[in-house]
């Protein structure tokens, strides 16, 4: 599980790819602030479970539980 409240922009692994985020870690999950370009060529949605890599961490298993389309961004719930 990861420590709450670690903030900052990041390059994490989403499903295996690298992408470049702004991550808030905080209780029950993480928020993940990502390019809208760079969620549309992962080709995930809402429901899906796949694993997240923040630096210097293992892969955890995430549930995509929200995703909210605002371009340029998009930002996701991962629980």
């Amino acid at each position: 599980m990861y420590v709450q409240g670690a903030v900052g922009s990041a390059t994490i692994h989403l499903n295996g790819f690298p992408v470049e985020a702004f991550v808030l870690e905080k209780p029950g999950g993480v928020r993940v602030e990502v390019d809208h370009d760079d969620w549309l060529r992962l080709r995930l949605s809402e429901g899906r479970r796949v694993p997240l890599r923040l630096p210097g961490r293992s892969d955890a298993w995430v549930t995509i539980a929200r995703v909210t389309e605002i371009p340029p961004f998009a930002l996701l719930e991962l629980r």
